[in-house]
Order: C-alpha cells, then sequence, then structure tokens
C-alpha cells in the first residue's frame, strides 16, 4: 500500500505538466451593481 503511494507521488506532478487545456474564450462581463440597496422589514404582529 505504501508502495502505491510513494508510486502516486512521484508520477502525478510528470502526468500534470503533459497534458495541454486551452479554455474558451468568453465575452461575459460582470452585472451592474444596483446603486440603491434593497431593504426589507418584517414587523411582528401580537
Amino acid at each position: 500500500m505504501l508502495v502505491l503511494l510513494v508510486v502516486f507521488i512521484v508520477t502525478a506532478p510528470m502526468l500534470t505538466n503533459a497534458i495541454p487545456v486551452q479554455l474558451p474564450k468568453t465575452a461575459a462581463v460582470a452585472p451592474a451593481e444596483r446603486t440603491d440597496p434593497l431593504v426589507i422589514s418584517i414587523d411582528a404582529q401580537q
């Protein structure tokens, strides 16, 4: 079991550099911020 752990620790860093990843480009923008905050109040009725 310990041997498998050592083998994985040694080989895992080698595998991460071998795979190039190309992410798609997006044109998304952040939503506009609200200037006035939304206020919600709850009153208890007895």
